[in-house]
């Protein structure tokens, strides 16, 4: 029975280890996947509120630090970054006629050590960067590692009214600790209440167990006791000094009266009596006589 119960006990610990396994797995599958949706939301939000005639005015080189289009949208990007509390970054990139990926203007002061100029080459540029260039699609892409950390990022390119052409990738950035942070913050939940349901599972066996223990050595020693208490129930024993007289032997007890030894020892123990006559007082008795040693 108690290998049984251990088993069981087992088995439905490994149940709720592998259901708790799937729920956190489904829960961080579903929580990336929301948060992928609402951060190109987020993105194409900023993408709608540039507008693209100011962006085809810049030259994508210094010369648009002088440029009011280039103040404008930089404080606009600025201001959005700041309203964002997980916005790493946020920037707008071109790309060349040979390929080079650059950055148009960023959300960065230009004292921030993370500041990207304009015309600043992307060298690190990633595939999944460029699969949108190269596409159009809008996605969240990441985590891609490059000078300014390990990101997740909301790209959504940016076309010209007139001729639907491809002026720019708008890049919304996402530190991939923050990212996590949130995911992890969402499974929480059922990671928790599985390893909750299991200690809880195991602390309950290990209580029932010890109980168990405690419950056999308890009639282990009531089964003790009781043999014991038996056994001297069977046991009488003589103590202390026995008046016996000298020459018939008899004995007094408590109330003063002379008792027959064997009748004495009888009532105070379980000892029983057979009679026979020792070899001494045989000849004392009977003499030399030889069918009393024939007997004997």
């Amino acid at each position: 029975m108690s290998e049984r119960k251990h088993i069981t006990t087992a088995t439905f610990i490994v149940v709720i280890f592998a259901l708790g396994l799937f729920s956190t797995c489904f829960t961080w599958n579903l929580t990336t996947r929301k948060l992928s949706e609402d951060a190109l939301e987020q993105a194409r939000l900023v993408a709608r509120s540039i507008d693209p005639k100011r962006l085809q005015s810049l030259k994508g080189n210094k010369a648009d630090l002088t440029s009011p289009d280039y103040r404008r949208i930089k404080e606009q990007l600025i201001q959005i970054r700041q309203a964002h509390r997980t916005c790493r970054f946020l920037y707008l990139m071109g790309r060349k006629s040979d390929g080079t990926v650059f950055f148009f203007l960023d959300s960065q002061p230009p004292d921030s050590k993370n500041y990207a100029s304009p015309g600043l080459i992307y060298e690190e540029v990633s595939d999944e960067y460029l699969y949108t260039f190269n596409t159009g699609e809008q996605r969240t892409v990441g985590p891609i590692k490059d000078r300014w950390g390990t990101l997740l990022t909301s790209l959504v390119p940016i076309y010209a009214y007139e001729t639907n052409k491809l002026i720019a990738v708008l890049g919304m950035d996402t530190s991939a600790k923050d990212w996590n942070k949130m995911i992890i913050s969402q499974c929480l939940l059922p990671a928790g209440l599985t390893i909750f349901i299991m200690l809880l599972t195991i602390f309950l066996f290990i209580l029932n167990r010890n109980r168990q223990m405690i419950k056999m050595q308890y009639n282990e020693k009531n089964k003790i006791a009781t043999e014991l208490l038996q056994t001297l129930q069977h046991v009488k024993r003589l103590q202390g000094i026995l008046p016996i007289c000298a020459k018939c032997k008899k004995i007094r007890d408590d109330k003063g009266y002379w008792n027959q030894i064997e009748s004495y020892i009888s009532e105070r123990s379980e000892a029983d009596f057979s009679h026979g006559i020792c070899n001494e007082c045989a000849e004392e008795l009977y003499g030399d006589q030889d069918w009393f040693k024939k007997e004997n």
